[in-house]
């Protein structure tokens, strides 16, 4: 993303996730750590009624559908170039699927808890590649002061308003993150972990 919208990218995810997605999700969490737990449409039910319920609950269907085709989508087409042909697209499809499936299952002890800190592994691995490379291969960085324009050599097909904050939603903010409050909610002791779990700080 930074390589198609440059500084305002960075100026995005940096104020985005301080100002917008730190409160969006402490909010969201917040109260549903004191409602026991309680998903987005049951807490939206409680204040605003069953008709509210029920529309909360399709569309968060909706959008848990959506995110998480693109996510399955994603992942399927990178690990399908990554490694041998015979291992395609819908090979990958199927294995995210099971894990999908076994994860909504299982105790988040047994699956999610001891496969998070290899991803966590990963992405620390990444930021450290990206790091060497760039003093490896220098390469020209625009700089804030050269103004809020899209550096993508396909700028003219990929406007900055309104692709950046529909692509870039997750590194500022996501209503797809309160519809999973409640599972972290559930695994807390106490109000005083919702700071640091909720608002990365």
């Amino acid at each position: 993303m930074g390589a198609k919208f440059g500084e305002s990218c960075f100026l995005w995810i940096v104020l985005g996730s301080i100002f917008a997605g730190a409160t969006h999700d402490y909010l969201a969490a917040m109260l549903s750590l004191r409602h026991d737990g309680e998903s987005l449409p049951e807490l939206t039910g409680r204040y605003l009624g069953s008709a509210a319920r029920q529309a909360m609950r399709a569309f968060s269907i909706l959008l848990l559908v959506l995110v998480g085709a693109v996510f399955v989508a994603g992942s399927a087409a990178l690990l399908a170039r990554l490694t041998p042909e015979a291992l395609n697209v819908y090979f990958w499809i199927a294995v995210i699927f099971v894990y999908y499936f076994l994860a909504a299952l299982l105790p988040i002890d047994k699956i999610i808890g001891k496969v998070y800190p290899l991803f966590a592994g990963a992405l620390l691995f990444m930021a450290l590649g990206i790091l060497v490379m760039f003093y490896v291969k220098r390469p020209v960085l625009p700089e804030l002061w050269d103004g809020l324009r899209n550096v993508h050599p396909a700028a003219a097909g990929l406007p900055i308003f309104p692709i950046l904050f529909v692509s870039v939603a997750c590194g500022a903010i996501s209503g797809f993150h309160a519809t999973q409050s409640p599972m972290m909610c559930r695994c807390m002791k106490s109000e005083r972990q919702g700071r640091p779990n909720f608002t990365g700080r």
